[in-house]
C-alpha cells in the first residue's frame, strides 16, 4: 500500500506545483499589462482623461470664487455713514504722502485727559517736558475727556505753558454713546483718526508715556514704509490671551490664527496715513469702536486677569477693548506677522511707577507750603 499512497502524494505535489507557477505568470503578466497602460496613459492622455482632469480643475476654480463670493469680515451697514464721513472715511479722502503738514519735522504727538487732578497734570507735564527736551519743534495735541470747566481751565493753563501744545475737546456728541465709556478706550481710534484726517500722521502716546530720548529716526522709516510702528505689550502676550472670544466671533474670524501672533500694545503707536492703514486698519478700528458689540462683547471685562494658564495663549479673562480690535484688525492685514511693524527700540518710558512718591512729596510740599 505504500508504493500507490507515494505516487498518489508526488501526483499531487506536481499538480500543486503547476497551478503556482501558472498563478505566479499571470500575476506578472497583468502587472505588465497595468504598467504598460499606465506609461501610455501618462504619455498619451485620452480625451476621457483631459475632459477629467479639465473638470476637476473647474470645480477647485469654483469653489474658490464661491468662498471668494461669501460674506467675510464684520457687519457695521447699521452705523450711520455720517460718523464716517466726519472722520474722513469717504471717497477723495487724502492720503500719504499727500497729507503731512511740510512744516512738521515730526508726526503731530497726540494724548488724551480725563481729570485735572494732580497725578494727572504731573502726568501731563512730564510728557510735555520731555517732548521740549527730545523734540523742541513739535507739536502736542491734548484732547480733553469729559472735562468739567473747572478742569479744563487748568489743563489749558498746563498747556499754554508751552508753545507747542494745543487743546483739542472730544466732541462725544457726535458719536455713539459707546464712544463716551472711557473704560474701553473706544475714544482713541477715533482720536487717532482725527489727528490723521488734519494731519496725516501721528504718535499717540497715553497720558502714562513720556520720551526717554530722540532716537526716533529708524522707528519712523518703519512707520512710513509698513504706515505702523508699534511695541508688543510686556509680557509678550498673544493676542488671544487678552481678547474675548465674541470679539473673534464678530470679525468672523478664528481664535487659532492668533495663538501665536503676539499683541501690540496700543500705549504708544506712530501712524501714518497710507492707503492700507485707512482703508485696512483705521476704517475698522473706528467702526468697531463706535458698535458696542463689537468693542465691549456681552461678558468681557478688564479685570480679574489670570495669566498662570497653559499655553499661554489661553484666554485670561481679560480683554483690552480697543487695544484687542486693533490687533484682530492687523493679524490678515499683515499676514499675521509682526515684523512689517513690530520695533524694539526703547524710546518711551511709563510713569506709572513712580507716580504715587511724586503725587506724595507734591502734596507733602503744598501743605508745608501752606503751614
Amino acid at each position: 500500500m505504500e508504493g500507490p499512497q507515494k505516487l498518489i502524494g508526488l501526483s499531487i505535489a506536481a499538480r500543486m506545483w503547476e497551478q503556482m507557477k501558472t498563478k505566479n505568470f499571470m500575476i506578472m503578466v497583468l502587472f505588465v499589462i497595468a504598467t504598460s497602460i499606465s506609461i501610455w496613459l501618462l504619455g498619451s492622455p485620452t480625451p476621457h482623461l483631459k475632459t477629467f482632469v479639465s473638470k476637476t480643475q473647474q470645480k477647485i476654480t469654483d469653489i474658490r470664487n464661491n468662498m471668494k463670493s461669501l460674506p467675510s469680515g464684520p457687519d457695521f451697514s447699521v452705523l450711520d455713514q455720517t460718523y464716517l464721513e466726519q472722520l474722513g472715511f469717504y471717497s477723495g479722502s487724502k492720503i500719504y504722502p499727500n497729507t503731512t503738514e511740510p512744516n512738521m519735522e515730526l508726526p503731530m504727538i497726540a494724548t488724551a485727559v480725563s481729570s485735572s487732578s494732580d497725578s494727572v497734570m504731573l502726568k501731563l507735564n512730564k510728557l510735555l517736558d520731555s517732548v521740549h527736551k527730545y523734540f523742541p519743534s513739535a507739536m502736542v495735541t491734548v484732547f480733553d475727556l469729559h472735562l468739567d470747566p473747572w478742569d479744563l481751565k487748568t489743563l489749558e493753563k498746563h498747556c499754554n505753558a508751552s508753545t507747542q501744545c494745543i487743546v483739542k475737546t472730544f466732541e462725544f456728541d457726535k458719536y455713539p454713546s459707546i464712544v463716551g465709556t472711557l473704560g474701553n478706550m473706544a475714544y482713541k481710534p477715533i482720536a487717532i483718526q482725527l489727528i490723521l484726517k488734519e494731519y496725516g500722521a501721528v504718535i499717540w502716546a497715553d497720558l502714562s508715556e513720556y520720551f526717554l530720548n530722540n532716537n526716533i529716526k529708524n522707528i519712523i522709516k518703519i512707520a512710513k514704509t509698513s504706515g505702523l510702528a508699534a511695541w508688543t505689550i510686556k509680557g509678550n502676550y498673544p493676542t488671544t490671551t487678552l481678547t474675548h472670544q465674541k470679539m473673534f466671533s464678530f470679525f468672523k474670524t478664528k481664535a487659532e490664527l492668533y495663538k501665536f501672533h503676539n499683541m501690540i500694545d496700543s500705549d504708544h503707536l506712530i501712524i501714518y496715513n497710507t492707503y492700507r492703514m485707512h482703508k485696512k486698519v483705521m476704517l475698522p478700528w473706528a467702526e468697531c469702536a463706535m458698535t458696542e458689540d463689537c468693542i465691549s462683547p456681552m461678558g468681557a471685562q478688564n479685570v480679574g486677569c489670570d495669566f498662570n494658564k497653559k499655553p499661554k495663549y489661553k484666554y485670561s479673562n481679560c480683554h483690552r477693548y480697543a487695544t484687542s480690535a486693533l490687533n484682530v484688525i492687523l493679524g490678515p492685514v499683515f499676514d499675521y506677522q509682526l515684523v512689517h511693524y513690530k520695533v524694539d527700540d526703547k524710546i518711551f518710558g511709563i510713569l506709572k511707577e513712580s507716580l504715587n512718591s511724586t503725587v506724595k512729596s507734591s502734596s507733602e510740599a503744598k501743605n508745608a507750603g501752606s503751614s
